[in-house]
C-alpha cells in the first residue's frame, strides 16, 4: 500500500477525532498528516514525509496555544465553573489563607490580592 494513502487515513483519523472533541490540536495533527500525505505524492522520501508532518504540528500547536492564550476567557463562567461560587470557610489558618469546604471537600484558600479580610 502506498505511503500516502497510510498518511490520509491517519488524516481522516485525527479529522473525525478533532470533530467529537473540539480542541483544534487533532485539527493540527489533521492537517499535518494531510500535507504529509501531499509530500508523499511529489515523491519526498519517508524522512522528508515524517519531517513535514513534524514541523506543520509543531507549528500549529504553537499557534492553537497562541490563539487560546490570546482568546480564552478565563472569568466566563461556562469555562471555569468554579469561579464565583461560594465556599463554607472552616479555619483560619493565617491573614491571607484558610481552609474552606467546597464541593463536599476541604481546600487550602488563599485571599486574592487586595480581597478584604472579614
Amino acid at each position: 500500500m502506498d505511503t500516502s494513502i497510510w498518511w490520509w487515513i491517519v488524516a481522516g483519523v485525527m479529522l473525525a477525532a478533532e470533530i467529537m472533541t473540539g480542541t483544534f490540536y487533532l485539527l493540527v495533527l489533521a492537517l499535518a498528516a494531510g500535507l504529509a500525505a501531499v509530500a508523499a505524492h511529489l515523491g519526498l522520501d519517508a524522512w522528508g514525509q515524517v519531517m513535514v508532518a513534524a514541523s506543520i504540528t509543531a507549528l500549529g500547536s504553537f499557534a492553537v496555544q497562541a490563539w487560546h492564550k490570546k482568546h480564552g476567557n478565563k472569568d466566563n463562567p461556562t469555562q471555569n465553573l468554579d469561579v464565583g461560587q461560594s465556599v463554607s470557610v472552616e479555619s483560619w489558618l493565617d491573614a491571607r489563607t484558610a481552609r474552606v469546604r467546597y464541593r463536599g471537600s476541604m481546600w487550602t484558600a488563599t485571599l486574592a490580592e487586595g480581597a478584604p479580610h472579614d
